[in-house]
């Protein structure tokens, strides 16, 4: 039988489930035992209301736009089935460099990381998910493209996911939207790498509650893949570095 999962909120770090609570206005399971962001996909996953989208076999994701309304991130087309990676090119879409050492905020909020990229909905995948194959992480700015669950059925909701990283500086912003409403949240993390994981411990967390998680990984070119187990499925979170 097909499981099925309450939808991610917040970078794909980990998405298991513990007590309901309520973040924002949003009700929300929060991730427990740690997790990767949605593998970073996420600090929270939202529980209520019968989102509509339900699962989707065909696009991860869709150019998107960002809360201002002009585009930004990198435009893809989607990709069936198990190979989300085969629309991305290796040369990346414009943006802007993150600045190095990345600025921790002091406000509450973590971080400063502009909430752009592509909107996102997860989608359901049948063969065997990716091997994590290691690599070197580089430096930039990374928007989330693809959520695929392998094994079982993710539901309800978009995200738009931004990602920085600087050496073992890990930033995240994270807006989930869904019919119950929406939820942004704001993660840093310092990064411990080794061979085909990375270990990722919270250093700040606003409006989400996020533990330590080592989440496997493949980072070739501008393409950096964050895979966790969940369960009886496998979580893979697919980014694409922004051109400087």
């Amino acid at each position: 039988m097909e499981q099925r999962l309450s939808s991610p909120a917040a970078v794909g770090l980990a998405r298991s489930r513990t007590s309901d609570s309520n973040v924002g206005g949003v009700a929300v399971s929060k991730v427990g035992g740690g997790g990767s962001f949605g593998t970073l996909g996420s600090a929270v996953l939202v529980t209520v209301g019968a989102f509509g989208a339900g699962c989707s076999n065909g696009a991860g994701a869709s150019g998107g736009s960002s809360p201002n309304g002009s585009d930004s991130g990198a435009e893809t087309d989607s990709a069936a089935g198990g190979d989300t990676t085969a629309a991305l090119s290796d040369g990346g879409a414009p943006g802007d460099s993150p600045q190095c050492p990345l600025p921790v905020a002091q406000d509450g909020i973590c971080n400063y990381v502009p909430v752009e990229g592509a909107t996102v909905m997860s989608t359901c995948a049948g063969g065997e998910p990716p091997t994590a194959q290691g690599g070197p992480i580089a430096d930039g700015t990374y928007v989330l493209q693809f959520v695929t669950l392998y094994g079982g059925c993710p539901i309800e909701g978009t995200l738009i996911t931004r990602l920085e990283i600087c050496a073992d500086q890990w930033q995240v912003a994270e807006n989930y939207a869904g019919d119950a409403g929406a939820l942004l949240v704001r993660m840093n993390f310092m990064a411990v790498v080794n061979a085909s994981s990375v270990t990722l411990t919270p250093t700040c967390v606003a409006n989400a509650t996020e533990a330590a998680s080592t989440p496997s990984y493949t980072a070739s070119g501008a393409i950096l893949q964050l895979i966790q187990q969940i369960d009886d499925a496998t979580l893979v979170d697919t980014y694409q570095k922004l051109a400087p």
